[in-house]
């Protein structure tokens, strides 16, 4: 019953041909003529192992060439070991060699463009052969069952794989993939490799997307060797794969694709590629073992469900001042994720529409307790924290309020949620209709909060970075000019030194400006005081140099990050009009702590400015009522 399908096609299309067409026999061939010169081989009748198909034939006085091997030609022929066809052949019909059990080689010429279905189905010792560069079209069901298979190539020129082209192809273990144009393939049972034994693709140079349903009922891949030129992953590429648990993908993809790693069950970790700027809907929906992802630079968009269901997602990290867009139930369920921060640039949380046909961007996430909502954040849509059962603090950074889709679901299945936004900003909440009804029915308490952090924004300008110098023969003081030089000499910059810590290690460690990394180096343009007391203390630009005259060298940076060493001020803000407010004061560091000072300036009557100013510090949490 297997070949009865195949069989039925395969004399379709000869008897069509035989019907339309007129033919001749010649040296134990058939051949149907299709046009002024031209013939197609649709019969072998002698007992030759090996088989070589003629390019030229002459029948009648009539030169013809032998452009095709029609459908069904050396069907079932069990004796034929080997078969060598000509670079006249342009298409190998539909089951041309089907069952040819003991076929074991084919030379295919660059001549042939078209590979028919079930071309050489069943040839179970076929190993030996090579589609050519020129081929366009490969059928469905081409090699399916050919199981003696062990490697194959799929070549640049190819842009269709029919369905279950090596399925079945048990011993078939390395695909070299170079298909650079082709889109996508079947799903299920119908996908080009379904069954077959796979273990290692190595994806060329020449191919920029990884197809459609790419991995689809492929179980056995251990190695994926990635080119440098993919830009693209299609949609469902490595959906429901589970052999992955890490997962590097090359800086060169920028766009993820709809449902592209969908119940990937087993990935725990993925590296994000640096160019990436697009993650698709979907594109890792119900990776349930996904524990953290980071988000990098360049990605403008999250679409829909991108990571609905990722159930042990517990830490989402921003690297890009590029996203404005964070889909429909990007986040949904994601039960593990206890806190968010929705970056500056974003402007909208889901799509703008006239009724509710979308899960919210956090819905469901019931183990969050506290989200901050980006400055530039101007839209929420429907649903956005239903059913987020441990919401207790949404801070808002937007001075002016964003707007909801319909602010009675927004919040639904949450409780006494505390409302952070600034002074400032303050008003403009409480004049809001949406965010007015939001505190009749959540507001706790309205805080004001200060955190000292090396990603903000709004106070890298008072962000000093420290170092200490390693090599040379001084130590900077405050007051000092000094000289900074990057290593590969893109970049200058000279600087008064401000601050100059002692650590318990004798250590000494200066303030230097952002953007100057370990191994810049350091020289000394003059003292405080102007004194001579450093034996090379020059007047002029001593960039072009990579040490002092003589045989000192230049002084070289050890670096530490400002996330570890932070020095950074804050000034005074009015609170005037403000009743039931309270100040939070989060400052991050190791170090010892310095000063943390809080200056109250009373005027007419209940106006109070506060002034801030904090140094060098551990962490340490102020939760202060200004106003009772």
């Amino acid at each position: 019953m297997k070949k009865i399908l195949s069989l039925i096609c395969a004399i379709l299309f000869t008897n069509s041909l035989v019907l339309a067409q007129q033919g001749f026999s010649l040296n134990g061939f058939q051949y149907i003529v299709i046009d002024n010169g031209s013939v197609a081989v649709w019969n072998c009748y002698n007992n030759q192992d090996t088989v070589i198909i003629p390019d030229i034939v002459m029948f009648d006085s009539v030169k013809y060439t032998v452009v095709a091997i029609a459908g069904g030609a050396f069907m079932g022929r069990d004796d034929i070991v080997s078969v060598i066809i000509p670079n006249t052949v342009t298409s190998i019909g539909q089951s041309a060699f089907q069952e040819c059990e003991n076929l074991s080689s084919v030379v295919m010429p660059n001549s042939i463009t078209n590979i028919g279905s079930w071309a050489f189905t069943y040839c179970s010792n076929l190993t030996s052969f090579t589609i050519p560069n020129s081929v366009t079209s490969i059928g469905g069901f081409a090699f399916t069952y050919c199981s003696s298979l062990t490697s194959v190539t799929i070549p640049d020129s190819v842009t269709h794989i029919g369905a279950a082209i090596f399925g079945s192809c048990t011993n078939l273990t390395t695909l070299d993939y170079n298909a650079k144009n082709c889109n996508g393939f079947s799903a299920g049972t119908d996908h080009p490799f379904s069954y077959s034994s796979i273990s290692t693709i190595n994806i060329g140079d020449n191919v920029e997307k990884i197809p459609e349903n790419f991995l689809y009922d492929m179980d056995s891949i251990t190695t994926i060797n990635f080119s440098n030129n993919i830009t693209h992953i299609g949609k469902k590429a490595f959906a429901y794969y589970d052999g992955f648990t890490t997962l590097n993908l090359p800086d060169s993809i920028t766009h993820i694709g709809e449902e592209a790693f969908l119940e990937c069950d087993n990935l725990s970790s993925i590296i994000l590629p640096n160019n990436l700027s697009y993650i698709g809907i979907g594109a890792f929906k119900s990776c349930g073992s996904l524990s953290s992802i980071t988000i990098p630079n360049n990605v403008t968009r999250i679409d829909d469900e991108a990571f609905e269901d990722c159930i042990n997602l517990n830490s989402v990290d921003f690297l890009t001042n590029n996203l404005t867009y964070i889909g429909d139930g990007a986040f949904k369920n994601c039960t593990s994720l206890n806190t968010f921060v929705v970056p500056n640039s974003v402007d909208s949380l889901g799509k703008q529409y006239g009724y509710a046909l979308y899960p919210g961007t956090f819905e469901g996430c019931s183990s969050l307790t506290k989200i901050t909502l980006g400055k530039n954040l101007k839209y929420i849509s429907e649903a956005t924290f239903n059913n987020c059962t441990s919401l207790q603090t949404l801070v808002s950074l937007a001075t002016i309020p964003p707007t909801f889709q319909y602010v009675y679901n927004t919040f639904a299945n949450t409780n006494n949620v505390a409302l952070v936004v600034g002074c400032d900003a303050l008003p403009n909440y409480q004049n809001s209709f949406d965010w007015s009804y939001y505190f009749a029915n959540n507001m706790t308490e309205i805080i004001y909060e200060v955190n000292v952090s090396s990603n903000d924004e709004d106070n890298n300008s008072n962000m000093i970075q420290l170092a200490t110098l390693t090599g040379g023969a001084y130590d900077p003081d405050p007051g000092d000019s000094i000289r900074l030089h990057k290593k590969d000499d893109t970049g200058r910059e000279s600087h008064k030194v401000r601050s100059v810590e002692i650590a318990e290690d004798g250590r000494r460690w200066l303030d230097i400006p952002t953007g100057f990394s370990m191994g810049d180096s350091v020289y000394l343009l003059q003292t405080k005081s102007m004194s001579k007391r450093y034996s090379h203390v020059l007047p002029y630009d001593l960039s072009r140099y990579r040490k002092q005259p003589g045989d000192q060298l230049l002084p070289i940076l050890d670096l530490t990050s400002v996330k570890d060493k932070e020095l950074s001020s804050f000034f005074g803000f009015d609170l005037s009009g403000v009743s039931e407010v309270k100040l939070n004061i989060e400052v991050s560091g190791t170090n010892k702590l310095k000063t943390v000072s809080l200056e109250y300036k009373e005027e007419n009557g209940n106006k109070v400015v506060v002034s801030i100013s904090v140094g060098y510090t551990q962490v340490i949490k102020f939760d202060l009522p200004i106003i009772e």
